[in-house]
């Protein structure tokens, strides 16, 4: 997908010097919930497994942002963080804004930096995996969106084969991009990343590995990916003793790979939400196949697409928002995220917290880019 969003590189652009510091800052767009929410970057190392990617690495060691919520009562300071890390932004505007260093000056807005107590009560736990080759850091603002609606949400990279990852440390590590690997390429990283996103729910639900807390074994959580990364999670939990742990899965329009295609998503109660853009699917046979499998398998469980009218694959990114609010191409893009927002979390609510969502129900007016493409409900 790092390619798609060379449809927005902006031409005959007067040239600035790349190294500018004078351009103003970006300010994305405050989350919509009624939560701000806390931020911190978080390494996690796994001692159970050596790195798949570099064999010199003893222990496989994870990256991730975590973004808390946090009552607006109880913060008294609201502050402006970096979108990308100074590497990652550094790599991303070379690539698509060298003249504007868009994704250098980009900034979320409503952290709080100064909270006055603690989060007072238990808080459903989301992680989110931007996928095959893709940065944690460019599905930010969906994963601070999503804490604003009461969710502690784990932003996991992937080493190895995220694009571009860069630790506290200093540390830069590239990677070489599972798109651009074969089928059976893409189901080994796939295993692989499956891994790290089990690793961070066992960590969670332990308490360990510089987890913010310790979740419980048997607490109900979700798990929103590109790619098949939430699938396949839902079924290698199930099957490793915690069915229906994962109670909630969402794929935002990626292809479905390996065994979920013949297994489905295992034993427990279970709900799954499918995203793609206006120009339809994947054009590959795997959704078709990954939907036959799991109602046949699991008729009772709940399962939705949807479909955002007007969009494309590349206006469903957020690499698209910051180009839309920087003011450097008008795409929608924001619109779209906010609304993939709304019912994703409206999803969660009901998949984790037991609340009625009469979103999901059918379309609606305040709403119509959301087509309603099947249910198995």
């Amino acid at each position: 997908m790092f390619s798609i969003l060379l449809l927005f590189m902006v031409t005959n652009v007067a040239a600035a010097n790349a190294t500018n510091t004078t351009l103003s800052p970006i300010l994305l767009p405050s989350p919509p919930g009624p939560y701000v929410t806390e931020f911190k970057i978080q390494v996690m190392v796994d001692k159970s497994r050596p790195d798949p990617f570099n064999s010199s690495e003893k222990y496989r060691r994870l990256l991730t942002s975590v973004f808390t919520p946090v009552l607006k009562s109880d913060c008294s300071k609201l502050c402006h963080v970096p979108y990308m890390t100074p590497a990652v932004a550094a790599a991303y505007d070379e690539a698509y804004s060298p003249f504007n260093q868009i994704f250098a000056r980009a900034q979320l807005s409503g952290i709080c930096c100064d909270a006055s107590f603690p989060v007072r009560h238990e808080l459903p736990l989301l992680i989110v995996s931007p996928g095959f080759g893709e940065s944690r850091l460019q599905y930010s603002i969906t994963a601070q969106q999503l804490a604003s609606y009461g969710y502690e949400v784990i932003l996991v990279d992937h080493p190895g084969d995220s694009s571009i990852v860069e630790f506290p440390d200093g540390e830069v590590v590239t990677g070489f991009s599972s798109t651009k690997g074969t089928v059976p390429q893409r189901v080994i990283v796939l295993n692989i990343e499956t891994q790290d996103v089990l690793f961070v729910i066992d960590s969670y639900s332990k308490g360990t590995c510089g987890a913010s807390r310790a979740y419980g074994s048997d607490r109900k959580l979700g798990v929103a990916a590109h790619e098949a990364i939430a699938a396949q999670a839902m079924l290698n939990d199930s099957l490793n003793g915690h069915p229906g742990r994962i109670a909630g899965g969402v794929n935002f329009d990626g292809r479905f790979y390996g065994p979920v295609l013949t297994e489905g998503l295992g034993p427990g109660e279970k709900s799954f939400l499918l995203w793609e853009p206006g120009t339809g699917p994947p054009n590959d046979t795997s959704w078709a196949q990954w939907w036959n499998i799991t109602t046949e398998l699991d008729p009772k469980d709940w399962q939705k697409e949807f479909r955002l009218a007007g969009s494309t694959q590349a206006t469903l990114t957020e690499l698209a928002v910051v180009v839309e609010v920087s003011g450097l191409s008008a795409n929608n893009a924001t619109r779209y995220q906010n609304i993939s927002t709304i019912y994703t979390a409206a999803f969660f609510d009901m998949a984790l917290k037991g609340k009625k969502e009469p979103l999901l129900s059918g379309p609606s007016l305040a709403y119509p880019e959301v087509i309603f493409v099947r249910s198995s409900t």
